[in-house]
């Protein structure tokens, strides 16, 4: 049985973010899902967040609540190997995982992960079932 999503696009500037919400207020995300809320965009080379990227977050923040068991995953992006990228992607990482966590997402629901593919400017958000990746540094001591 699929789940009805209803679609939520926010226009700014010249980026689009697009997030996908099962059914706005209610608690019907599986168990065994993997859901995408949707993705964080950051500018050039920049860490942190815009009033755009803070207000999607605050959209996310919402469905994270109607989700109460369910853990929060952000995927950051890196090019290769490249130590510059790779700790601007952590950074950004940080970023999204601060700004949930300053605004009521407990901290032992956050985790996070990197990948090698995927637009390096990019945090993507995750409902997801258990975090098998490691804590980010940033957020867990």
């Amino acid at each position: 049985m699929g789940h009805q999503n209803k679609m939520l696009s926010f226009i700014i500037g010249i980026s689009l973010i697009v997030c996908y919400i099962p059914s706005f207020g209610q608690n019907i995300i599986s168990p065994n899902d993997d859901v995408q809320l949707g993705t964080v965009w950051f500018n050039g080379k920049s860490i942190k967040l815009t009033k755009e990227a803070k207000a999607a977050l605050d959209t996310f923040i919402k469905e994270i609540q109607n989700n109460p068991t369910m853990q929060v995953k952000a995927v950051s992006f890196n090019k290769d190997l490249c130590d510059k990228c790779s700790n601007r992607s952590w950074k950004r990482a940080t970023a999204v995982l601060k700004y949930l966590s300053k605004h009521g997402v407990s901290e032992d629901r956050l985790g996070f992960t990197n990948r090698l593919e995927g637009e390096l400017n990019k945090v993507d958000i995750f409902l997801t079932a258990s975090i098998s990746d490691s804590l980010h540094p940033g957020i867990k001591k």
